[in-house]
Formats: C-alpha cells, sequence, structure tokens
C-alpha cells in the first residue's frame, strides 16, 4: 500500500487492523473493513481450501509476495496482462506521452515538476485529484488533457516517442505499458518497478534509477531523438510476451491444473452453477 509519501506494509494478507483503523482504502473505514474480511477470505481459500485452486498472478514480483506471505507456490501461475494487437497504420511520431491516474503514487507530480521547458513535449492523459496541482506546476512544454477514450489512447501511443510510466511504488503490470508496447512505442520506467523487467527487455537504459527525474527526461530527449531506428521493436516483444486474447499461456494452463473444470477457478460449483456460500 502507498501511504504518506512511501510504502507501507503494516498489514499482512490475513492482517489487516491497521488499514481499517486509517481508513486506507478511498478514505473510509467502512469501505476498507469491507474490502480486509473480503481479501483474508479470499487468502485463506487460496492457502487452505483449495478454492480457487489456482491463483493468477500478472508479474513474476506478485507472485514472489504471495509465495513469501505464505501462499503455495504450486498453487500460483503467472498471467501478464494482454491487449489487443494494433490496427493502427504507423503515424508521424513526436513527444512524450503519460497515461495513468493523477494520484501521489504514480509519480506524476514530480514528473511533471521535473520536466524542463528544453525536452519534447510530454502529453499527460488521465484524472485524478491531483489534475489541479500538475496543471498548476506545468511547464510549457506540458500538455495536461484529462481523461481520453481507449481508441484514443492507443492513437496517442502510436503518436509518441516513448511513454513514461513513473510509479513510485511496485505496480504490477499497468495496462498503459502494454498498450505501449502494441502500438510500437516503448516505455521507461524506474527500477523500483514490479514490472521494471518488460523495460528492460526492450533496452537496459528504459530502466532508471528510482527517483532519478534528471535521467528520465535525459533519456526520454534521447528516445524521442532516435525514435526512427527503434521501430519494431516494442511490438516485437508485446507480440512475443504479451499475445493478445486467447494467450495461449494462460488460463488454458491454470484450467488444465484446476480439478473439475473451471468451478473450482471461479468458486462456483459446477454442478449446480452457484457459489458454494
Amino acid at each position: 500500500h502507498f501511504r504518506e509519501g512511501g510504502l507501507c506494509s503494516v498489514c499482512s494478507p490475513m492482517h489487516h487492523g491497521a488499514g481499517v483503523a486509517r481508513g486506507c482504502y478511498r478514505g473510509s473505514r467502512a469501505q476498507s473493513f469491507a474490502v480486509s474480511r473480503g481479501l483474508s477470505e479470499q487468502w485463506k481459500l487460496l492457502c487452505g481450501a483449495g478454492t480457487p485452486a489456482v491463483g493468477i498472478c500478472l508479474t513474476e514480483f506478485m507472485r514472489d509476495e504471495f509465495v513469501r506471505s505464505g501462499a503455495p507456490s504450486e498453487s500460483l501461475m503467472v498471467k501478464p496482462n494482454s491487449v489487443d494487437a494494433s490496427i493502427l497504420p504507423e503515424l508521424c511520431r513526436e513527444g512524450v506521452l503519460y497515461v495513468g491516474r493523477l494520484t501521489e503514487e504514480k509519480g506524476i507530480r514530480q514528473l511533471v515538476g521535473h520536466w524542463p521547458e528544453s525536452a519534447p513535449c510530454l502529453t499527460v492523459v488521465g484524472e485524478g485529484p491531483l489534475r489541479a496541482a500538475i496543471t498548476g506546476v506545468a511547464g510549457a512544454n506540458v500538455r495536461v488533457i484529462g481523461s481520453a477514450s481507449g481508441p484514443e489512447v492507443r492513437r496517442m501511443l502510436r503518436s509518441a516517442c516513448v511513454s513514461i510510466v513513473p510509479s513510485v511504488w511496485p505496480e504490477g503490470m499497468p495496462l498503459a505499458a502494454v498498450e505501449s508496447r502494441a502500438e510500437d512505442t516503448p516505455f521507461l520506467a524506474f527500477d523500483s518497478m514490479a514490472f521494471a523487467y518488460a523495460a528492460r527487455d526492450t533496452s537496459p537504459d528504459y530502466v532508471i534509477p528510482a527517483g532519478d527525474y534528471t535521467r528520465l527526461v535525459c533519456v526520454a530527449t534521447e528516445v524521442c531523438r532516435t525514435s526512427d531506428s527503434l521501430r519494431g521493436a516494442a511490438a516485437a516483444i508485446c507480440s512475443a510476451r504479451y499475445p493478445p486474447p486467447p494467450n495461449p499461456a494462460c488460463p488454458g494452463g491454470a484450467y488444465s491444473r484446476a480439478p473439475h473444470g473451471a468451478g473450482r477457478l471461479s468458486g462456483v460449483d459446477p454442478a449446480t452453477r452457484c457459489s458454494p456460500r
């Protein structure tokens, strides 16, 4: 959990008292209590009751964290997010793109605050509680355009030289990162991210030391300068590692490991098609 500008690991899968007391879920103790009960029940099922028979993790980092907390490794599979392949033609590319929520844990306030006017244009797509603050510190070459539809985001990714995922906490695998690759646009990320290995697949230079915004700007500027020579690399990796549905790696493999079929995966009794509770 991200709290007061940093990571908080006080709670564990079966103990969420601190999070409930602080109202960590959407600032509400009542909602935090409800979520904590649900998480605890899911954890007990995964670790002991056998339903679901298989837990699907977005990243290896997520799987490792589950195992460290006590989940049986044999019950976990890694299945990254997948997106449809691009249907857009190659477009004229320029500038840098951020797509995501405008919240503290996304690192967008720091990114915009460190973006110099000498750098390529940075376009910020998304909504959130930091919208006004980000607009207030944005320089002349930073455009904050708010929300956009899925097709609009894909077109903007297709038109950018590079995208940036500057999160300051270990996210799973943001959809924007996978979509960026599908549109043959490399992305940059900090090395503290759970998905940093995905940026490193394209180039080790695309993984930036955590918090080094100066380096982030420098690499983004260089990628914009040499973007024509990078075409094809990101899309090829996306096609190989994050194929569009149906993904051959999973959930087919998960279903084959789940006794009595999909019912054990979903918590639904296959005989009655009803929840066991």
